[in-house]
């Protein structure tokens, strides 16, 4: 099982979660080099970034199928179908959230939180699986 952060605006967070999907851009595969490796089963987070603040992070939420392009079609059209990697996403336990600027704040963190959808490491991940459920505000309940 790996972890994985990915991001969204105010334009296509409800998006994720009415479609149940989680995207990025052909950008990052060009610039890292790497496609998306999200396996079925990874846990995931969503960054929700805000123009007016670094936005707050959600999670934990379960892939619900491996990454893969253009799983729906239609998904952010938008957005003029540039997010083209995506993974349908699941939950099986309350979401809750957390201000980036909470992380941020703290002496120690093993976080940088980027503007970007990114891997974390399996400390990270569980790091931030439990700050999340320690610290953060329920905002999903269990379907």
């Amino acid at each position: 099982m790996a972890y994985w952060k990915f991001i969204s605006t105010e334009k296509t967070e409800t998006e994720c979660f009415l479609r149940r999907l989680f995207g990025h851009t052909d950008r990052v595969v060009r610039e890292t080099g790497e496609a998306l490796r999200v396996a079925e089963g990874d846990t995931l987070f969503l960054h929700q970034w805000r123009r007016d603040s670094r936005g707050y992070l959600s999670g934990p939420f379960v892939a619900a199928s491996d990454a893969g392009k253009w799983l729906q079609e239609t998904a952010w059209k938008h957005k003029n179908n540039h997010i083209y990697w995506q993974v349908e996403i699941d939950w099986d336990q309350p979401i809750y959230s957390v201000s980036v600027a909470k992380i941020e704040q703290l002496d120690s963190q093993p976080l940088t939180v980027e503007d970007h959808p990114q891997p974390l490491s399996d400390v990270t991940g569980l790091w931030l699986e439990g700050f999340l459920k320690n610290e953060g505000i329920q905002t999903v309940h269990h379907p």
